[in-house]
C-alpha cells in the first residue's frame, strides 16, 4: 500500500477518507525509518502532488500559444 505523500506541502493522503490532510515531514520521516527497521513491503511513502499543489498549478503554455 503506497501512502502518498506531498512534501513541499507537507500533506498526507488518507485512502480511507479520499482526502489530503496535513501531516508534518518529521512524522514522515519517522515512519520511514520503522519501515527500514521493520521491512514491510506492503507499505511505501511516495511522493506525490497534493490538492494544493494541483490548486496552484495554472494553464500549461504550449508552444503554438500566441504571444
Amino acid at each position: 500500500m503506497a501512502l502518498p505523500y506531498c512534501s513541499q506541502h507537507e500533506r498526507l493522503f488518507l485512502q480511507y477518507q479520499q482526502a489530503w490532510m496535513a501531516f508534518p515531514a518529521a512524522l514522515i520521516t519517522r515512519i520511514k525509518t520503522l519501515y527500514h527497521r521493520f521491512p514491510l513491503p506492503e507499505f511505501e511513502v511516495t511522493e506525490a502532488p497534493c490538492d494544493r499543489c494541483e490548486a496552484h498549478e495554472g494553464p500549461q503554455e504550449t508552444s503554438d500559444t500566441p504571444q
